[in-house]
């Protein structure tokens, strides 16, 4: 009876180790797709069709952005529903169109601190409530 006791304690335990792994939360796994830039400032939408502009969060420890011309990595810190973008790293090519775009968007992500999913949007906002608008690329 004693070892009846010892094994059910034991198996109870190993269930509860092996369900304790980390997860990430909702809102971390609603992030990881590629997501299209539709609205940034004052650029119009066939800029960002042109270059194609989007965020990769596919993987969230690997993330990366592409504004049209040069491949952008980086790296994200996510707690609840704020965003920090660190380590932001760029080639070096020069493209004779979607350099403003992209420049622009180098200059200003990090200031961006805050997200939200909402259905197939994702929305980054600064502290002074400037937004950047991206949608979800699998939507149809």
């Amino acid at each position: 009876m004693k070892k009846l006791i010892q094994n059910i304690l034991f198996l109870v335990l190993l269930s509860l180790f092996i369900n304790c792994k980390p997860k990430l939360n909702s809102n971390e796994s609603d992030l990881k797709r590629v997501w299209m830039l539709v609205e940034f400032q004052n650029f119009k939408k066939e800029d960002f069709i042109k270059n194609k502009a989007q965020l990769n969060f596919t993987n969230l420890k690997n993330p990366s952005a592409n504004m049209g011309c040069n491949q952008i990595s980086f790296e994200i810190e996510l707690k609840q529903k704020t965003i920090k973008f660190i380590n932001i790293r760029s080639t070096r090519m020069f493209c004779e169109n979607g350099m403003e775009l992209e420049n622009k968007f180098l200059k200003s992500i990090n200031q961006y601190n805050f997200y939200a999913v909402e259905g197939q949007k994702l929305i980054l906002t600064t502290s002074k409530k400037e937004k950047m608008i991206f949608v979800a690329q699998d939507w149809d």
